[in-house]
This record gives C-alpha cells, structure tokens and sequence, in this order.
C-alpha cells in the first residue's frame, strides 16, 4: 500500500491463479482507474476480459465506475477509502495516511512476530506489575514487583530486539507444555551466551550481565544466581541493577558502588516496555526491592 494518498493504487486481478497488475494515478482525477488501466495495457500484454476482480484504495468517481462497469461487467470491485466531496480532499487524505501508515505498522509488527517466532530462542523476560500478565503465562518473583513470563526472541532487521511473547493461547496451540518444563528450556537457553565482565577498584567489585543483542535480565531467576554471584563480589548480600532488560548490574550491597548501581537505574531511559529499571536486594533469603 503506498503511503501517499494522493496517488491511487489499482490492483487488476488477472484469471483465477492470483496474478495481478498493479498501476497508480492521481486520486483526485476523474479518469484515475482508467488511467491505471491504460498504465497496465502499455506495461503488459492482458486485455479486459482477463480481468476477474479490481481493488482501488478509493472509491472510483462516477465517471470510472461507468467505466468499470462498460470494460469490466463481470469483475468484482472492492476499495478502502470512500471517496468525498471536492471540498472534503484534504481531511480525507489526512485520515487515509494515517490509516495507511497504521497498517503499514502493523504490517511490521506481524513480521517482525513471525521472524522471532521462527528464528528466535525463548527466553525468560522479566515484567514489572501490568494488567498484561493475566494473558501471559508466568511466575511471581517478588511479590507486588517482579514477575517472570516467556518470550521468543531475536534480533530483527532494524537493529532492534523483537519478542514474541507466549501467551496462554499460544501455550494451547503447543498443546500445553508444562509451564515449569518451559522455563526450565528458556533458563537453558539463557546461560547459553550470557557473559559476566567485572570491573574491580578501590570502591569494590561490579559486575555486568549481557548477552549479545539479547535479552539478559532473567539470569536473577537462574537457580545459582545467588551462589555464584556471591561468589564473584565475595559477599552474601547483593545489590543487583535491572536498568533494562539487556543488562544486569551486581555488586555487594554495602559497597561503594552500591550508588553507582542505584543511579544507573534511577537515571535508565528504558522507563518503557515490559520491565520497569528495577533494583534488587538479593541475599540467602532471596530477592527483594532494594528501597522501600
């Protein structure tokens, strides 16, 4: 669908096989369908009675709907934007472009959902309270703040993450896996790639979780997150940094750089999506938030 209104698109269904010639005109012109069709003619050899259906983005004006109806008698014409008075053009194209810009989107979105699907590894994602949760599949982490769903995930063409995520529906068209078996695979698949650096000086030890062009913040689920970060900043009481879902920040929780990690989070521009930045306190007992 072009994005620009002014300009109809004609779509000639050509036989019953789905073969088609596509031709474009100025909207606002009387002759517009048929000027598309001389189009086609000039660009292919097809003649009127291999045309079996015709869509136009507008309404045809009177005087291309006597034409279809003299060249075409038997095609079947559909369209998407009613066509309006001569002082009505430019609100109508105003709300066709953002209609066909919506579409477009959603155009995308489809695609992108269909790539991470196909293409993407599941994962454990991490979600901050949201009405959303009841369509998605999940466990609680911290009560009233952290909750653990699922979602495929992959890098998509704009150099962006795309997630696909499991929905209740989605786990039926499975056929209903276990939800613990589920977890279990997408925790497999998250220590596959998930990289520890650490940083160490004078004001203690930080540690960054990343996995690359990934999703990394599900590792504070793992089942020896506690013990082997603990192990790392030689301490049992962790301070643990969510400032978005690609990164997880550790250091011990009565270090120096324990402000660093809080400010990190305070400061994130990822305020939007699933995770809110999060601050964790994590020690023998478990998780909990780090301020109130």
């Amino acid at each position: 669908m072009s994005v620009d209104p002014t300009r109809n698109v004609v779509v000639f269904q050509l036989g019953p096989d789905g073969d088609s010639a596509i031709a474009e005109a100025p909207t606002i012109a009387d002759d517009c369908v048929r000027q598309a069709w001389d189009a086609v003619r000039r660009a292919r050899s097809t003649e009127a009675r291999d045309v079996t259906a015709i869509y136009s983005e507008w309404e045809p004006s009177a005087s291309d709907q006597r034409f279809l109806a003299e060249t075409f008698p038997s095609a079947r014409l559909t369209y998407s934007f009613n066509r309006p008075d001569e002082a009505g053009w430019p609100a109508a194209f105003d709300a066709a472009r953002h209609a066909m810009e919506d579409a477009m989107h959603a155009r995308t979105v489809e695609h992108t959902v269909e790539q991470t699907r196909s293409e993407g590894e599941l994962l454990p994602i991490l979600w901050s309270p949201t009405d959303m949760l009841e369509a998605l599949p999940h466990r609680t982490l911290v009560p009233g703040h952290l909750h653990l769903a699922l979602a495929w995930v992959a890098p998509t063409p704009h150099g962006t993450i795309g997630m696909d995520h499991l929905t209740h529906h989605t786990r039926q068209q499975l056929g209903d896996p276990e939800l613990d078996d589920l977890v279990d695979l997408a925790m497999e698949n998250l220590r596959d790639g998930l990289h520890i650096d650490g940083e160490e000086s004078r004001l203690g030890i930080l540690l960054s979780l990343h996995r690359q062009g990934s999703i990394a913040a599900g590792a504070v689920a793992l089942g020896d997150f506690h013990q082997q970060m603990s192990r790392h900043v030689d301490d049992d009481r962790l301070l643990v940094g969510l400032p978005c879902q690609e990164l997880v920040l550790v250091t011990a929780a009565g270090s120096a750089l324990a402000s660093h990690v809080l400010e990190t989070v305070a400061n994130s521009p990822h305020a939007e999506g699933e995770l809110a930045p999060t601050a964790l306190l994590l020690d023998a007992d478990g998780l909990r938030p780090a301020t109130g």
